[in-house]
C-alpha cells in the first residue's frame, strides 16, 4: 500500500511538473509568435516605404500656379500653408514640378518656390505654357 501510494505520489508530481512545462512552453511559444509579428510589422512597413518611393518616381508632385496666384497641388486646391506641410511630408529627394502658364505673374511663381524652399524640396522643375488655357490656367492632374 505504502508503495502503491508513493507511485501515486510520483506520478501526481511528475503530471503536476509536464503541466508546468507544457505551460511555459505555450507562454514561450506565444512570446516567439509576438516576436515574429513585431517583425513582420517591421518588414511591412519597409515595403510600403519603398513603395511609396516607386509610386513618388512614376507620379510627379505637381505644384499648378494659376493667374490669380491659386495653388493646386495633385490636382486638388490647396492653401500655402497646407502645401507646406505636404511637402514636408515628402522624401529628402523628391521632385516637385511646378507648373504655370505664361500669363501667370512672376511673383506667385517665387513665392511657390519659397514654400518649396521652406518644405527642405531643393529638386524643381518648372513647367510653362504659351497659351494661357482653361486646364492650365487651373490645371489638374
Amino acid at each position: 500500500m505504502k508503495k502503491r501510494l508513493l507511485q501515486l505520489c510520483l506520478l501526481s508530481s511528475l503530471s503536476l511538473n509536464a503541466i508546468s512545462y507544457a505551460e511555459e512552453s505555450t507562454l514561450s511559444e506565444a512570446d516567439q509568435l509576438r516576436e515574429e509579428i513585431a517583425q513582420q510589422k517591421e518588414v511591412l512597413r519597409d515595403l510600403k516605404e519603398q513603395l511609396a518611393a516607386i509610386e513618388n518616381k512614376q507620379k510627379p508632385n505637381t505644384i499648378a500656379v494659376g493667374t490669380d496666384g491659386s495653388l493646386h497641388y495633385l490636382g486638388k486646391p490647396i492653401q500655402s500653408e497646407e502645401l507646406t506641410e505636404k511637402l514636408s511630408d515628402l522624401p529628402d529627394n523628391a521632385k516637385v514640378v511646378i507648373r504655370s502658364n505664361s500669363q501667370t505673374p512672376h511673383q506667385y511663381i517665387v513665392s511657390t518656390m519659397k514654400i518649396c524652399a521652406e518644405a527642405g524640396i531643393t529638386d524643381l522643375t518648372f513647367q510653362t505654357f504659351q497659351k494661357p488655357t482653361p486646364e492650365s490656367d487651373n490645371p489638374k492632374d
